[in-house]
């Protein structure tokens, strides 16, 4: 039964994360940077293409120009032998400085579990009312 209702978690590729798109403000002062890329190892060339096809195959839209530019780091995990076994990342750090911050949620699991707690108090409260009202227009009749 797991196997057939999450049968997309165990599916080949990235994936994509549902439920709408997101999106980002920049601040008012913020200048486009355009980051170059950085020299890549002769070695980790081929590996790091599979690695941008697989991102391009759903994941990212490839642009003709943009103003905005940061460069992938390709980083080896610890002990692998090749680059299969490691990651491609971005160094955002000039996008991050250029963006407005997000509020976020950040309740804790306590916080979420106590207001739960708390909206079933309430909903057992009104449902007690309910009951006390059927009551009471039920009782003078009788």
């Amino acid at each position: 039964m797991t196997s057939t209702k999450y049968c997309n978690v165990f599916a080949e590729g990235l994936g994509r994360v549902t439920g709408g798109a997101v999106s980002t403000h920049g601040r008012e002062d913020a200048r486009p940077v355009f980051m170059r890329a950085r020299p890549l190892a002769y070695a980790l060339r081929e590996p790091v293409e599979r690695a941008l096809d697989q991102l391009r195959d759903g994941v990212l839209t490839p642009v003709e120009r943009t103003h905005w530019a940061t460069p992938i780091v390709p980083v080896v995990k610890k002990g692998a032998k090749h680059y299969g076994h490691g990651a491609t990342v971005r160094d955002l750090e000039k996008l991050n400085a250029a963006l407005k911050e997000l509020e976020v949620s950040r309740k804790t699991c306590k916080d979420l579990l106590r207001e739960r707690d708390e909206n079933e108090v309430e909903v057992k409260k009104i449902i007690d009312k309910n009951t006390q009202l059927k009551r009471q227009l039920v009782e003078p009749h009788t």
